[in-house]
């Protein structure tokens, strides 16, 4: 299915090389106040093939870990780029010895080809996970707005309390403290 997609992309646009990769994992999204932020511009400077895995039914995941398998066995090395929101999760995989990059489709990146996963998927089974899929996306994004209006409203108050201490803080003197020890 997905997997076996995923991994002959893989094995298309790379070669073999001798021992076993290296695995290195980067934040390349990140959830702060002022929203969620995608560094798809530096993805971009990595890797000049792109592939979008569209998430509909969830198989994103298992193909994106199923590729950092596949890429580490060929020996390449992989930058595996958690979600900052569930670390254990997997946002993208970029194979940058190959120029190759595979990431869960909420990504926005230019130039990035599409794989439509959902087409793996049989149209009955589709529809009965449809709904389910809906409802839960809908809550995501309803507890994700609300989280990010209270991280918005916490710099607000931290930038105001900064505010009132801030004149009369003796900078320097922090600074040579600091360096002394």
């Amino acid at each position: 299915g997905a997997e076996n997609r995923v991994c002959g992309i893989l094995r298309r646009h790379s070669r073999r090389k001798e021992g076993r990769g290296q695995l290195t994992k980067r934040f390349f999204s990140a959830i702060s106040c002022k929203g969620e932020m995608k560094l798809g511009g530096e993805v971009n400077k990595l890797c000049k093939l792109i592939y979008q895995l569209d998430d509909g039914m969830g198989l994103a995941g298992p193909a994106l870990d199923a590729a950092v398998r596949e890429a580490l066995s060929r020996g390449l090395d992989v930058i595996l780029c958690p979600s900052p929101l569930c670390p254990e999760e997997t946002e993208g995989v970029l194979v940058p010895g190959a120029s190759l990059a595979l990431l869960r489709g909420c990504w926005d990146v230019e130039g990035a080809r599409h794989i439509r996963l959902d087409a793996i998927v049989p149209s009955q089974k589709q529809k009965a996970l449809r709904s389910a899929l809906r409802s839960g996306r809908r809550l995501e994004r309803e507890c994700m707005a609300a989280a990010l209006t209270k991280l918005s409203q916490a710099k607000a108050l931290h930038d105001e309390l900064e505010a009132v201490y801030r004149p009369y803080m003796d900078f320097t003197a922090l600074t040579d403290f600091t360096t002394e020890e």
